[in-house]
């Protein structure tokens, strides 16, 4: 009788705990939830309506960027990246020497194991008009942050 006992005992317990945990899980409060499209209540949702849906600005996301690596092979000029703080955009890259067109190119943001990166920039040396000393400048399309770097194309 008593092992019959603890096996209805038991499993009720066990179930009761998991009911417990489930409830205490969901969201109680009405603060709106954000997705990247738009903003939905939870209120409007909890009342049997329809959500409350409202298209924000697009803010503009916090991020770091930095040049890691330029190097040159042939008639190609490498540029690498690494990101930080942001997961998705664009990164915008600029070659400037005094007396000549700036030479812009635009690449997306790419996961690489542990971090984010411009998916990579290779600038063909024809498309820079002339050998010495260019100013690499690196951007995120969606934020404030650079990173400068000044090399040698020869």
């Amino acid at each position: 009788m008593k092992k019959k006992l603890i096996f209805v005992i038991v499993p009720l317990i066990c179930a009761v705990i998991a009911g417990a945990v489930a409830y205490s899980s969901t969201r109680k409060d009405n603060a709106p939830v954000a997705s990247s499209d738009s903003v939905i209540t939870e209120q409007k949702q909890d009342e049997g309506g329809l959500p409350d849906v409202k298209n924000p600005e697009v803010s503009k996301e916090e991020g770091k960027v930095s040049i890691s690596n330029v190097s040159q092979d042939g008639g190609m000029v490498y540029v690498r990246t690494v990101v930080e703080g942001v997961a998705q955009g664009n990164c915008v890259i600029e070659f400037r020497k005094q007396g000549f067109q700036t030479v812009s190119r635009t690449a997306p943001l790419v996961p690489v194991t542990s971090y984010h990166a411009c998916e990579g920039f290779g600038i063909s040396k024809q498309d820079l008009p002339t050998k010495g000393d260019w100013t690499i400048s690196v951007k995120l399309e969606n934020g404030n942050t650079s990173a400068e770097k000044v090399f040698n194309v020869n």
